[in-house]
């Protein structure tokens, strides 16, 4: 009965409202990436990277690497795109997001 939340690591005030998809990272890179209407963020306890997009539904994912450090994304359009984790000694240091195309829903 006497416990309290405190803020920790993975507190965020500012996600996106649209937020819906959660990818988890393995190691080494480790951490999240949250999908949202807006924006795609990137999250390790320490480290944030957010990148713009343009408004969609993402509604699917793949792992391409073993490494966590790259993705396919497809949205409710039909969209294929490859989400690139850049990153230096295992920690990321950017976010890029390249259109592949499209394919069926």
């Amino acid at each position: 009965r006497d416990k309290e939340f405190e803020p920790g690591p993975w507190d965020h005030s500012n996600l996106d409202m649209g937020a819906n998809v959660v990818i988890p990272v393995p190691t080494p890179l480790g951490g999240a990436i949250v999908i949202g209407e807006l924006t795609i963020a990137y999250f390790d306890g320490a480290t944030t990277s957010v990148i713009p997009i343009k408004q969609t539904v993402t509604k699917a994912y793949g792992i391409v690497d073993p490494d966590g450090s790259r993705y396919l994304l497809s949205d409710i359009t039909g969209t294929l795109h490859l989400l690139v984790l850049e990153h230096a000694n295992h920690k990321v240091t950017n976010l890029k997001l390249e259109q592949l195309g499209k394919t069926s829903v």
